[in-house]
């Protein structure tokens, strides 16, 4: 249940200071006459975060108990009071005293007649109780109200954090001591609360009121915590005290060693002597492995001691209830051993000193070792089974191990060490062909024919031969299909298939039914070529298609094709059409179910012209190499160049320093300085240029008449022949 409280909850006024549950001394004195009424506590409780549990159900539960005069306390009765969300709220709490007004053993009874009380308040939310606090003792008198001004602090106690935390061990006997730290839902300690400790099984350990636990007995237990209803604990387990184990020397004559797992023993054996570590403690009841490792040319002998009789060959097995003495001999012997590997057919090793090893794919069963004296020569002999499972005769393969190298079917082992061989036998091997595809055709081989055709497939199609053997097979499409290729123990391979049957092959053949792809041109005025796989290279010319524009393709085959414009005079690529669609260079034609059709065009350059005209200079420039200029009223440079069909051309028009862009004519009529075409036909324009003008003044002066031409134009005349001067102001060019 989650618990939203912020703690401090609230604050009870109290005529006492708390800290956790000291003895407070008698502050009230009750007055008034003695009566049977019940006594009253008042407390005014300030609430401060009560209102956020709006939701919640928050109830204090009052207990009070009267105090005898040894100290005893007796319950008088509980009550549970419901709080609400104001901020400030009386909570008065009545107590009756008659039982202990009654019980003549009560504290103080023979002195002012009222009774000491405690009052134990639990802080209730939603069920759980989420803080204890102890009021008291006070004097409390019948019929008479008591007033508590002091605070109490009650708080949403949320957690209890354990150090340690995690899963202790203990030896029996040992101790380990646990510090708990009370947190509120802000996650802050509260410092004033008695942390009630136990375990699940005191036979095992126990704890004290500090939290020290201690370990009584093996076994596994839980340390626990508790304030109210909150609680955390932490695993304990209890072991009890390590005991000894001992490898003691024992008459023999070789050398090796024993070691242990856990770690611990690593104990040389030499003869009759021990030395290393041959003494080691462990954990009692631990499981202990011993393992006897013989020394290079030994042989292990036999355990003794604590592992006569639990031990299974070169490893023993302890359980240490108590400590234990054991002892291991090594003898001088040779070990030669026989197995079975990598194979899967079935045979026998045969050799001197009993052996006679079975074997069964990589399964050697029957006698497959002897122990013979150092320098002991051992031959062996295999021999293969007759027929197998798979109906053919079984082959001995090769040898391995320290029998590496032999050649024939015997091998001989001179046991100067240990000694292991290994041999294997294998079956017949099964090819199984599988044929695929909408097309036809036909696998052939010695004692195998296999056909597809109409979706499929009869005839001998698997064929079982002597452990290596190697089959060639043959394929042949039928009239109207195609061999697409093999996947398999073929993938990779030609028409004729070579098969190694060193183990059982699989091999598929996909025939495809044959299909059509022929390219056409589309129209359009330009030249290119579309090139492809099986052998498609069609040239496009002015919409005219030659050169190898159709081929046989297998049914299913991708196609691709790439059209590619001719690199003289702006040639470019149109598009594509029927089977291909679009403007881009490469086109994918799926070869399923049908021919297919494929066109394709092409157009050529297209011409742009410039011309420059009027009375100023300047030069026009592109982005395809038009670089023209007029200069001096004459144009030159390059004025004409060839652009790619439906290319986007930029000329720019820039004057000299003497002139002035006027405007475009043509195919640029009405743009700016800088002009726009799209070449998707032959384009021609002009630039205009205008000379700039600058004012010149004329004076005629003198007593004559006359006048002045500029460029064969009258600019200024004087037709009186009087003294005033004649002045004139006339534009001319610039420069």
């Amino acid at each position: 249940m989650k618990i939203r409280f912020r703690a401090p909850l609230f604050a009870l006024a109290a005529s006492l200071m708390l800290a956790g549950c000291s003895d407070i001394a008698r502050l009230v004195t009750p007055s008034g006459p003695v009566d049977t009424r019940p006594a009253r506590v008042a407390f005014t409780a300030s609430v401060a975060t009560l209102a956020t549990h709006a939701d919640d159900a928050v109830s204090l539960r009052v207990t009070a108990s009267y105090v005898q005069t040894g100290g005893a306390r007796v319950v008088i009765g509980t009550q549970l009071l419901q709080l609400t969300s104001a901020s400030s709220q009386s909570v008065p709490i009545p107590v009756d005293l008659a039982t202990c007004i009654g019980d003549a053993t009560h504290d103080g009874a023979n002195t002012d007649g009222g009774c000491s009380v405690v009052l134990e308040l639990a802080l209730i939310v939603n069920s759980i109780v989420v803080d204890n606090q102890t009021v008291g003792p006070l004097r409390l008198a019948a019929g008479a109200t008591t007033e508590i001004s002091q605070p109490i602090k009650l708080f949403e106690i949320t957690s209890i954090d354990l150090t340690p935390s995690t899963t202790q061990t203990l030896t029996v006997g040992g101790t380990n001591t646990f510090a708990a730290v009370v947190r509120d839902s802000r996650g802050v300690a509260v410092t004033d609360r008695t942390v009630v400790w136990s375990t699940d099984a005191a036979t095992i350990a126990t704890v004290d009121a500090s939290g020290k636990v201690s370990a009584v007995s093996a076994g596994d237990t839980r340390v626990t915590a508790m304030v109210g209803a909150i609680s955390n604990s932490v695993s304990l387990h209890v072991t009890k005290p390590p005991v000894a184990l001992v490898v003691a020397a024992v008459a023999g004559s070789g050398s090796g060693s024993v070691t242990s797992t856990p770690a611990g023993i690593d104990c040389k054996v030499n003869g009759a002597a021990v030395s290393g570590t041959c003494t080691a403690n462990f954990a009692a009841d631990a499981q202990v492995q011993l393992t006897s490792t013989a020394d290079a040319g030994q042989l292990f002998g036999a355990w003794s001691g604590a592992c006569a009789g639990n031990a299974v060959g070169a490893n023993c097995t302890l359980t240490m209830a108590q400590a234990r003495i054991v002892s291991a001999q090594f003898i001088p012997q040779r070990h030669v051993i026989v197995s079975a590997v990598g194979g899967d057919g079935k045979g026998r090793v045969t050799g001197p000193f009993g052996i006679d090893c079975r074997m069964d794919g990589v399964t050697a069963t029957g006698v497959c070792f002897a122990d013979v004296a150092d320098g002991t020569p051992v031959p062996l002999t295999s021999v293969a089974d007759a027929i197998g499972n798979a109906g053919v005769a079984q082959v001995f393969g090769t040898w391995g191990g320290d029998c590496s190298g032999a050649t024939g079917n015997s091998c001989t082992l001179t046991a100067t060490a240990n000694k292991s061989a290994s041999a294997s036998f294998f079956d017949g091997k099964t090819l199984a062909l599988t044929l695929e595809g909408a097309g036809g055709g036909t696998v052939t081989s010695a004692g195998l024919t296999c056909t597809r055709s109409g979706g499929s497939t009869i005839g001998s199609c698997t064929k079982t031969v002597v452990h290596g053997t190697s089959i060639v097979l043959q394929v042949a499409a039928d009239a109207a299909s195609a061999f697409v290729g093999w996947s398999g123990a073929c993938t990779g391979q030609s028409a004729t298939c070579t098969v190694a049957m060193t183990q059982a092959r699989t091999a598929t053949a996909t025939f495809a039914v044959i299909r059509r792809v022929t390219i056409f041109s589309a129209g359009g005025d330009g030249k290119g070529s579309v090139t492809g796989a099986f052998g498609i290279n069609c040239t496009i010319t002015a919409g005219f298609a030659s050169g190898s524009c159709a081929a046989d393709i297998p049914d299913g085959t991708l196609l691709f094709l790439t059209a590619t414009p001719d690199g003289l005079g702006g040639q470019t690529f149109a598009g594509w059409g029927a089977a291909c669609s679009g403007t881009a260079p490469t086109c994918t034609v799926n070869m399923v179910g049908g021919s297919r059709v494929v066109s394709a065009s092409f157009n050529s350059g297209r011409t742009l012209s410039v011309g420059i005209d009027g009375t100023g200079g300047g030069t026009v420039s592109s982005t395809v190499g038009i670089a023209c200029a007029r200069t001096n009223n004459a144009t030159s440079g390059v004025c004409s160049v060839s652009a790619a069909d439906g290319a986007t051309v930029t000329l720019a028009a820039l004057e000299d320093a003497q002139s002035t862009f006027t405007s475009w004519s043509g195919a640029c009529a009405g743009q700016g300085a800088n002009c726009s075409l799209a070449m998707t036909a032959t384009r021609n324009a002009t630039a205009t240029f205008t000379r700039k003008t600058v004012p010149l003044t004329l004076k005629l002066a003198g007593t004559g008449n006359g006048s002045v031409a500029i460029n064969g134009e009258i600019a200024c005349s004087r037709t009186d022949a009087s003294s005033n001067i004649v002045t004139c102001v006339k534009d001319v060019a610039a420069g």
